[in-house]
């Protein structure tokens, strides 16, 4: 329960936007470690909550654990794959989306968006297309982020039409602007740079982006 609680207030974008949920976040994932040590969710949760209040190389040894407690849960490398890839630790990012992948009928949403944004820093542009809109969800700012620059990038006028609303500008709460927005969910400046390019190749020239959930 005090897992969930942690990882309920990462993955609605609470603990991102308030240090005091994100403290909340980190005192109720620590204290689920200390009454369930042996369980691979409570490090989950350590994890994601140490990655959002910027303690970076402790979420990772978190994650680890997890992994290494639960080897056949592939979300948990799946997970850990991505938040090493948005913080800029490409190569062992890619390494555990791979991990997840293997024996895996329907591949973890985090190892195909941690795939499809190493397909984009590529410039394999058209496949980061396909696995974005394989992903597509109207709630995702990420994944709708990175299929509009792909986008942008491939020229595809056509699809760009629609781009303000599947982007959810400023529908609700409070907007802020993609290098922000993605600045906020632990993404490396090296990897907002060229996904803001794209953007602007799409013609979307707005920067007010809604949060909501999923890093």
């Amino acid at each position: 329960m005090l897992a969930s609680l942690a990882m309920v207030l990462v993955a609605t974008g609470e603990a991102s936007a308030s240090p005091t949920a994100a403290a909340r976040a980190m005192e109720l994932a620590d204290k689920a470690v200390a009454l369930a040590p042996q369980s691979s969710q409570s490090y989950v949760a350590q994890m994601q909550a140490r990655f959002v209040t910027g303690d970076i190389e402790a979420a990772f040894l978190s994650g680890r654990r997890a992994a290494a407690l639960n080897p056949l849960d592939d979300a948990i490398p799946a997970r850990l794959g991505l938040l090493l890839f948005v913080s800029g630790d490409y190569s062992e990012g890619v390494r555990f989306a791979r991990v997840a992948e293997v024996g895996c009928k329907y591949l973890h949403h985090d190892a195909a968006l941690t795939l499809a944004l190493e397909d984009y820093r590529n410039g394999k542009y058209r496949e980061a297309l396909t696995r974005a809109r394989q992903l597509a969800n109207p709630a995702d700012t990420v994944v709708n982020i990175l299929r509009m620059a792909a986008v942008g990038q491939l020229g595809l006028t056509r699809e760009t039409s629609t781009a303000v609303d599947e982007l959810r500008w400023n529908k609700s709460g409070m907007p802020r602007s993609v290098e922000s927005e993605l600045a906020a969910r632990g993404y490396a400046p090296d990897l907002i740079a060229p996904l803001v390019d794209g953007l602007g190749k799409a013609g979307i020239r707005q920067t007010a982006v809604t949060s909501n959930a999923r890093s």
